[in-house]
């Protein structure tokens, strides 16, 4: 199926380049931590790793360093191509982060092609990129809907293109109609999973997503279902459903949850709460997510940690942006409070803070994992109006409130960053 793929999005690209209007696009990033200091270390894994208390000045890689995102598009009336690729620092590497191409037929569209970050209806992400003040997702939002645990089932539950967050090549076809007040998108898409290109009889190597937007008046309604490996009656399914209410004027909101089944018993289940309030020079943004891993998930699925922490972050001696955190609880929270205020036209006031939350749970698989958190007051200037510089002083801890029975060896950890980025698109 991956042949067939991207086959199909490649021919498409050479004939479809060859007669339509093209466009081009290139944003930059120089990604730096300009100070990082760690003010409190777990005296269990820090002292050990040699990070004890230690200041760091000026690392122009550990964040992310020099990155570029170029991307070709060429489309007309009946088709379409877009290919991204992102060189990445001083030593020419590139990566083929997006190729497709797509061909329009009614209502229809039939789409191929690979998708580095996914192919997922952003209205219900709530994720506004002014929001975020191109800072990195420790600091916004480290969570899209879905589970929040790594190699979760329902992780990135609404992308059609991957399964438990990693992407593949994916072809699907779309259908958009209208009917009275009632807007429907609907895609159906086949996704090539590692394994065997041929189907035995009882095992199937590839993945199957459908995904229904319903768009009324008042209420926008997503359904999600993907169904990954039926090998040996070992299938991993997922379900998901979130709305959105469309007559709030300056609020906007995402209610909804997803659940993960693997060989047809119950693995995870979570919930997500979105809020983005924006008036006039304000906007506020707010995430919550309730992630749990059931016992049987537990044991069944490798599932051991979450997928991106947001504690006591700091620059090490190797020279990487490094997470002193908890250790996973497999039932737990995250939240994410962000605000930012408009002062002219060349200067933003940005705060963030948020945690996670692990909760004690009956079971030998559980325990109290305690809390992580960080607070980061910033400010984003613009040279013009597709450039800017953004900083902020981000503070973290780590192992808050443990359980100081089960983990006496393990003390609160504290660190102080400066992430400084700079951003130009074209």
């Amino acid at each position: 199926m991956k042949k067939i793929i991207s086959t199909l999005a490649l021919a498409t690209l050479a004939f479809g380049a060859s007669f339509a209007d093209v466009k081009f696009t290139c944003n930059y990033r120089t990604q730096a931590v300009a100070f990082s200091r760690v003010m409190k270390a777990d005296s269990y894994s820090a002292t050990a790793n040699g990070e004890k208390f230690q200041t760091y000045m000026l690392s122009n890689t550990a964040y992310g360093g020099d990155s570029d995102t170029f991307k070709m598009s060429a489309s007309n009336d009946f088709g379409g191509v877009n290919v991204r690729i992102d060189p990445k620092g001083s030593n020419g590497t590139l990566t083929l982060n997006e190729y497709n191409a797509y061909v329009k037929a009614g209502a229809f569209t039939l789409t191929a092609g690979y998708w580095k970050d996914g192919v997922m209806n952003g209205a219900y992400q709530l994720k506004n990129d002014a929001d975020a003040s191109n800072l990195g997702g420790e600091t916004f939002a480290a969570y899209k809907l879905g589970s929040m645990f790594k190699k979760a089932i329902t992780l990135q539950v609404d992308d059609i293109t991957s399964f438990a967050g990693s992407a593949h090549a994916t072809g699907y076809i779309s259908y958009l109609g209208e009917f009275d007040a009632l807007t429907l998108k609907a895609d159906l898409a086949a996704v090539s999973l590692d394994g065997a290109t041929t189907w035995d009889g009882s095992n199937y190597y590839s993945g199957l997503a459908a995904r229904i937007d319903a768009r009324l008046e008042t209420w926008d309604i997503q359904f999600v279902i993907k169904q990954a490996n039926i090998t040996n009656g070992q299938a991993q399914r997922a379900l998901a459903l979130h709305v959105q209410p469309l007559a709030w004027g300056a609020l906007k909101a995402t209610f909804g949850g997803s659940l993960g089944f693997y060989e047809g018993e119950l693995t995870e289940y979570n919930a997500d709460i979105r809020f983005r309030y924006a008036d006039g020079p304000l906007s506020v943004t707010f995430f919550t997510n309730l992630s749990r891993i059931t016992d049987y998930g537990a044991t069944k699925m490798d599932v051991k940690d979450y997928n991106k922490h947001v504690g006591a972050y700091f620059l090490s001696s190797a020279n990487k942006w490094t997470a002193q955190s908890n250790a996973a609880s497999h039932s737990a929270m995250w939240n994410m409070l962000a605000i930012r205020f408009k002062v002219s036209d060349k200067l933003f006031l940005t705060g963030e803070l948020g945690d996670i939350v692990g909760f004690k749970s009956a079971g030998k698989v559980f325990g109290d994992y305690g809390v992580e958190a960080f607070v980061a007051p910033g400010f984003q200037v613009f040279a013009g109006k597709n450039c800017s510089v953004s900083t902020c002083l981000r503070i973290g801890l780590s192992n808050l409130l443990m359980d100081s029975d089960k983990y006496k060896d393990i003390e609160p950890a504290m660190s102080m960053a400066v992430p400084v980025v700079m951003r130009v698109k074209l």
